[in-house]
């Protein structure tokens, strides 16, 4: 509770004011390329669990599409996508916010709103 004020002004900065730079960008997906190669594709069952399986049982929810993406996509994103795309998701009005702890509720409902 000594840091929930801190905690929830970081977490309203981040959904505000994401900085993505070109290098980490490029980094960052380099990361999840390999991340993708040595869990699904380097997996003897990877690809059914990962990519056949749910896009069979799940025809209609977004369940059928994996979280991490494939490499055509992760290739072909730029980083005005990423930006755009946490614009459109990364915003108050989609996010649960969750807190436990010793904490005075009036006191967290006056810094939320």
């Amino acid at each position: 509770a000594n840091h929930l004020q801190r905690l929830l002004f970081a977490e309203a900065d981040r959904m505000a004011a994401l900085v993505v730079e070109p290098k980490s960008f490029a980094s960052e997906r380099d990361v999840v390329k390999e991340e993708l190669r040595q869990n699904t594709n380097a997996r003897p069952y990877g690809k059914l669990f990962s990519l056949y399986f749910p896009a069979i049982s799940y025809t209609r929810h977004p369940y059928a599409r994996g979280t991490i993406g494939s490499l055509d996509n992760l290739q072909s994103a730029q980083i005005d996508d990423v930006r755009a795309f946490h614009a459109t998701y990364y915003r108050p009005d989609n996010a649960v916010l969750a807190v436990s702890g010793n904490f005075d509720p009036q006191q967290l409902d006056a810094w939320v709103d």
